[in-house]
């Protein structure tokens, strides 16, 4: 009976290193999934929601340079490129809203965009001679809707900013944690075995 006594105990070391090697797999994994959720929220949210408002607000600079370089030289072919412009930043715009949890915030930066594009084409045509009218009035008009657009994409542009180093923080924190948890694993497995030689060898 002592000698079964010694063999189950032998045989309950290996028992409990792979039980607690186990625990450790299984929490290693949760982190994992954290880890890997959080890494696809920057490529298909944070990332892209990032470079999207960035892109739309280094164009915005650009179109509004562009309408005052057609006024300013009396050049009306101008025009033009400032509307093949505001196309793209119209598909910048689409690209947002297509973005998981964005199609809020897209919207509004649409509806900010159409109305100042509107604004500064005919405050523009206006000076040009394109279209009848008193330019001066209309200048208030575009500011207005310039400044709403720009206080939009501010808003826009902090929380993707925010989202992106937060998601960046998820990650991190997530390879961090099962880092920890393999280490943590592992000494406890090392410790049971330990224990277990000890108990085994005093008896």
């Amino acid at each position: 009976a002592e000698r079964m006594n010694v063999r189950t105990r032998i045989w309950l070391l290996p028992a409990f290193a792979v039980l607690i090697f186990a625990v450790g797999i299984a929490v290693v994994w949760g982190f994992s999934s954290r880890t890997s959720g959080a890494i696809n929220a920057i490529g298909e949210v944070d990332f892209p929601y990032l470079d999207a408002t960035t892109q739309f607000a280094s164009n915005l600079e650009a179109l509004g340079a562009t309408i005052q370089s057609a006024v300013a030289e009396g050049e009306k072919k101008r025009l033009d490129e400032a509307n093949e412009r505001a196309a793209a930043m119209r598909k910048l715009l689409e690209a947002i809203a297509r973005i998981e949890g964005k199609a809020e915030v897209g919207g509004k930066l649409k509806s900010a965009f159409e109305a100042y594009h509107a604004a500064a084409v005919d405050t523009a045509q206006l000076f040009l001679g394109i279209k009848q009218g008193d330019p001066a009035a209309a200048v208030p008009k575009m500011q207005s809707a310039l400044k709403a657009l720009e206080t939009e994409l501010k808003a826009a542009r902090v929380q993707a900013s925010e989202g992106f180093d937060e998601g960046l923080r998820r990650a991190h924190g997530g390879v961090s944690s099962s880092l920890m948890a393999i280490v943590v694993s592992a000494v406890l497995v090392v410790l049971a075995l330990g224990l277990g030689s000890w108990l085994l060898i005093g008896n």
